[in-house]
């Protein structure tokens, strides 16, 4: 066994603080993602990077998760059918599983198969591909081995090492009945980002898989606990951007005692355990029992502030656009063009002076986590029976989802504590004598290490019967599928809020009991090189656990009229293979979805006061072609191509209602004008690549391009509430149109060399090179949901704030260096 010893080389940037104004007690800039922690589009990019591996058993360059053509289109934020994030499902048998536990099953090299179409696997819901990771009797029998692997990236963190062995402890050659097969991973990746300040990571892997089987039985075991630290990196208005002639400006850190510190950082810890266990009753029929738990720990700290200040130094008080007069404007602008770090980032020692100087001890500044511990667990009885050429598939799933949120005080920043209080209601003369956030211990005196704030559990049941059938009849295949749920969730809240008394935050809410079903059909005709098939599903879900209450951070109250989202998905797909050197595929989609929604909390400018918002009736619709070719031009050369052209758009306006986040009391009832308004997601994309294989060497260069690019919409600045405020078409138009962004492209290179040593030893060499043309573009951008009311002695000026971006990365480079026993 030989060893591998590297070093990892940390670089350290210096920079920043802020300056300010007297504001609000509490005001913010940004709008509601402060509150709901959505999906971040950081969060996307890390994990595409963070899944680079390098193969000798393929052609091209790959990801261990994605294609190469998926993984070069979401750099440019493209997203498969239009979809929010994602719409690939990934799963162990009839288990769903999600992104990241997907990413450890194939770092451990486990075997899967492929699923295309809408609804092709039943209980994943998926739009369009389902990874199924093989477990138990269809897993494939794997030779011993080992492999080490040393990267060293830049992005998102400094480098990694990893290591992954297969262990045989009978050595038979071929697996026998007693045979145990174990692979054990164990991955650490550490150091900071060198293209953007402030970001760095420290994230370690560790996971193993044993299997064991004899005639009836088969048995599978997968435990892992992956954890990860991340400072991140936040979007910021174009302004700040060209101020500072940097568009990779992060306003999220400044320096402490000569240090960078981030003041968001994301944090998770992980176990999870999946089981699965086969059991052959007869010839035609298996039963399965599968079961999939994990707990998992989410931690997000952000700076928080007291009746001060804001510290962010890219709030709008804080940029040369907020003042009227060029006296004002001046000389901010100059400090913003100077990168003077007094206004451009954060003054961590103003701060700790400000708290220092308080004579109660109380912080005016602090940092605060937001935490999730979630445990969730799925277990599952199925059975598969053949009957001549039908395929039954048959059974029962139960999965159980309990996420517990809370406020900890994470580090007072030399104060001694805070007052466990609303702040926001300081200037609040109606409700500022009912702050309490938790009657039960008044007044209690917040520590760090203390829950604070609001604490409360959200909990899901679900119970679902469900079955599908596979006939086969010469050259055609058909497949129909339905299942049908009973699904309870409720709210307990442990704090009593002074503002909702009793049973109105305190305890358990009233239970939602809905019946989500799903129904899909496929058909398929083969013959000779030709393939047709036709897919549709039916899926009826319901709302979000947290779109089910008003504001679920400290409110019993479930929203109005709680409808399920329905969505129906369709495609028809033929591919031609007039040679195994040779794979053209079109495809035709059409996915409609109805009655979704959103609740989220935000600053009402209008109002003047915090607001609980539910948006119902979003509805959208996505329609489009896609073209994929595969060719193996020679033993040497081969490609891939793919280009897609779509619609995705709102196909309906939404309703809005508004309630007063203090008192539940509605505000307004209004529609959102967004009928017609492009999502967010790029609607023209293409790639190509060409790869290259001699003598050890492989190398692939690729091209992608996204095309029909916007930013993301905003319903709130779209309401006919804030347009009657307008008394110009200008200021309409302002707040209507939707920007659209340039088209991009992207151009990646890989190299590698593989060389032989012994008979035992492979090395491998891999060097990246993304973005080539060092292209700098906006990777994603969405409109805020404020607005700027300016009331003068004449009427008001209604402006809607600036839209928020986050700049793609430029050109990158890694390299990774493999050592297979």
């Amino acid at each position: 066994m030989k060893k591998v010893v590297i070093i990892l080389l940390l670089l350290i940037n210096i920079s920043f603080y802020v300056g300010g104004t007297a504001v609000l007690a509490q005001e913010i800039d940004y709008d509601y993602r402060a509150y709901k922690l959505y999906k971040d589009e950081e969060d996307i990019l890390i994990s595409l990077e963070d899944s680079t591996t390098i193969s000798p058993n393929i052609l091209t360059p790959t990801t261990e998760i994605a294609s190469e053509s998926d993984y070069t289109l979401r750099e440019l934020n493209n997203r498969t059918l239009g979809e929010r994030y994602n719409c690939d499902s990934y799963s162990v048998g009839t288990l769903t599983i999600d992104y990241n536990t997907a990413l450890i099953l194939s770092r451990l090299r486990l075997s899967h198969d492929i699923y295309t179409d809408a609804g092709n696997r039943l209980l994943s819901h998926s739009l369009h591909t389902n990874k199924n990771y093989l477990l138990g009797a269809s897993r494939h029998y794997r030779n011993k081995g080992e492999y080490i692997k040393v990267e060293f990236s830049g992005r998102n963190y400094m480098g990694g090492i990893s290591h992954r062995a297969t262990h045989k402890p009978t050595t038979r050659g071929v697996r026998r009945d007693g045979d145990w097969t174990i692979t054990h991973l164990a991955r650490v990746r550490t150091g900071r980002d060198i293209y953007v300040d402030g970001v760095y990571g420290n994230m370690a892997d560790i996971a193993a898989e044993a299997s064991w089987g004899d005639r009836r039985n088969d048995l599978s075991l997968v435990v892992m606990l992956p954890y990860s630290e991340r400072g991140l990196r936040g979007s910021t208005a174009e302004e700040a951007l060209l101020l500072t002639n940097d568009n990779r400006y992060n306003p999220l850190w400044g320096m402490q005692s000569g240090k960078m510190r981030n003041s968001r950082v994301a944090t998770t810890l992980r176990p999870e355990i999946i089981a699965v266990w086969d059991y052959k009753i007869s010839v035609a029929t298996t039963m399965r029992v599968a079961t999939n738990i994990y707990l998992s720990r989410n931690g997000y700290t952000s700076l928080v502030w007291f009746n001060a200040p804001t510290p962010l130094p890219d709030n709008y008080h804080y940029l040369p656009s907020y003042h009227t007069s060029d006296i004002d404007a001046i000389p901010v602008t100059e400090a913003w063009c100077n990168n003077d770090i007094r206004y451009t980032q954060i003054d961590w020692e103003g701060l700790y002076h400000t708290n220092a100087i308080q004579s109660d001890g109380h912080a005016r500044y602090a940092i605060e986590q937001r935490r999730t511990n979630q445990l969730n667990g799925s277990l599952i009885t199925s059975f598969t029976s053949r009957l001549k050429r039908i395929n039954i598939e048959y059974g029962v799933t139960y999965n159980g989802d309990t996420a517990h949120e809370f406020k900890v005080m994470d580090d007072l920043l030399g104060a001694t504590h805070i007052i466990d209080r609303d702040y926001y209601l300081m200037d609040d003369a109606t409700y500022s004598n009912r702050m309490q956030n938790n009657l039960r211990n008044p007044d209690n005196r917040v520590v760090e290490g203390d829950h604070f704030g609001y604490d409360y559990r959200l909990s899901q049941h679900r119970i679902t019967l469900f079955g599908c059938a596979n006939w086969q009849y010469r050259d055609m295949l058909f497949q129909i599928g339905a299942n049908i749920a009973m699904e309870h969730t409720q709210r307990w809240g442990y704090y009593e809020k002074e503002l909702f008394r009793g049973n109105s935050s305190y305890g358990a809410s009233r239970a939602v009991v809905t019946n989500p079903y799903t129904i899909s059909a496929t058909w398929r005709y083969n013959i000779e090189h030709h393939s047709l098939s036709l897919s549709a599903m039916l899926d009826n879900e319901s709302p979000e656990m947290s779109n089910m209450f008003l504001q679920p951070e400290y409110n019993n109250r479930l929203v109005y009229n709680i409808l399920p989202s329905t969505t129906f998905a369709a495609n028809a797909r033929y591919i031609y293979q007039p040679s195994a050197r040779y794979n053209l595929s079109a495809m035709v989609f059409v996915t409609t979805h109805r009655n979704e929604c959103d609740v989220f909390r935000y600053y009402d400018d209008l109002a003047m006061q915090y607001s609980d918002v539910v948006i119902k009736g979003i509805n959208r619709l996505n329609y489009g072609i896609e073209l994929r070719a595969e060719a193996q031009w020679s033993n040497i050369f081969s490609s891939n191509f793919r280009l897609s052209a779509a619609s995705y758009k709102y196909s309906s306006d939404a309703s809005v209602e508004i309630y007063a986040d203090n008192d539940n009391r509605l505000i307004s009832t209004t529609k959102a004008a967004i009928c017609g308004y492009h999502y967010g997601a790029p609607e023209f994309a293409a790639y190509g690549d060409i790869g290259f294989r001699r003598a050890g060497w492989r190398a692939c260069i690729s091209v992608g391009w996204c095309g029909g690019r916007y930013v993301t919409p905003s319903f709130m600045r779209r309401t006919e509430r804030v347009l009657r405020y307008t008394s110009s078409n200008e200021e309409v138009a302002k707040l209507l149109t939707q920007q659209k962004l340039p088209s991009e492209t992207l151009i990646n290179l890989s190299v590698s060399k593989r060389v032989k040593i012994g008979k035992s030893l492979t090395l491998n060499i891999q060097g990246d090179i993304r973005n080539i043309l060092g292209n700098n573009y906006i990777y994603s951008s969405y409109e805020q949901n404020r607005v700027r009311l300016i009331r003068s002695k004449y009427r008001a000026v209604v402006e809607p704030f600036a839209n928020r971006v986050m700049y793609a990365y430029p050109r990158t480079f890694q390299l990774l260096v493999g050592l297979w026993f």
